[in-house]
């Protein structure tokens, strides 16, 4: 499987319009003769302003949101392990994982800066 990212237009209106930065995975190509499988499968979105934000904890929940949705679709896949760990390995590089407790920004609303 190849990692492949991807830049669009978001769906945000005015302002706040920009770019979503989506990461997806396609498969090799199959041999002669092989079933057909789906080319590709996107794991996950996120908006390029959360990851710019100099607000720590903002830009760590959007990263967490990214990963949930990365790691469903991971799970989906059924890979096996060194697979998967390759494939998290080449996303992280874009876009680390957050610590254990990102989901917790929604309830302490604390923001910490970045200078």
């Amino acid at each position: 499987m190849v990692v492949r990212w991807t830049r669009k237009r978001s769906n945000s209106t005015g302002r706040e319009q920009g770019y979503a930065l989506g990461v997806v995975v396609e498969n090799e190509i199959p041999k002669p003769g092989a079933a057909r499988q789906d080319a590709s499968v996107q794991l996950g979105v996120v908006e390029e302003r959360y990851l710019a934000a100099n607000v720590r904890s903002l830009r760590e929940f959007h990263q967490g949101l990214f990963w949930a949705s990365v790691d469903k679709n991971l799970d989906e896949l059924e890979l096996c392990p060194v697979k998967r760990k390759q494939i998290e390995k080449e996303v992280s590089k874009k876009i680390p994982r957050p610590p254990e407790d990102w989901a917790l920004w929604g309830v302490i609303c604390v923001p910490e800066f970045d200078l």
